[in-house]
């Protein structure tokens, strides 16, 4: 069964002041969430962002989660991305589809 993927901005961590701009965006926390018809499953990435070279600067009431989905996704790359959709693959499987489980003895 494959799983479709999200990643959502869960929180974003702001410097007040960065040379001379107002809440310039330096962390981004997002939730990398994988789902299927049965079960969903998420694990949460926090990336940094360097700020010392603003260019293209976007005041942060005119942001938008696609903008800044996009900023993580070329700050990590595309396959670091991918590897987060295995890890959140992986961890979905093993929570619903566990390899421990507790049985009954044959005599019971």
């Amino acid at each position: 069964m494959d799983n479709n993927h999200t990643l959502k901005v869960l929180t974003v961590q702001v410097l007040r002041n960065q040379d001379g701009k107002q809440n310039v965006i330096n962390a981004v926390t997002v939730s990398v969430r994988a789902s299927n018809e049965l079960d969903s499953a998420s694990i949460v990435k926090t990336c940094k962002i360097d700020v010392s070279n603003i260019e293209n600067f976007v005041k942060f009431e005119n942001l938008t989660e696609p903008q800044v989905l996009g900023w993580v996704t070329d700050l990590v790359g595309e396959a670091e991305v991918q590897n987060w959709y295995a890890e959140v693959d992986s961890f979905l499987t093993k929570t619903t589809a566990p390899n421990e489980t507790f049985v009954n003895p044959p005599w019971m």
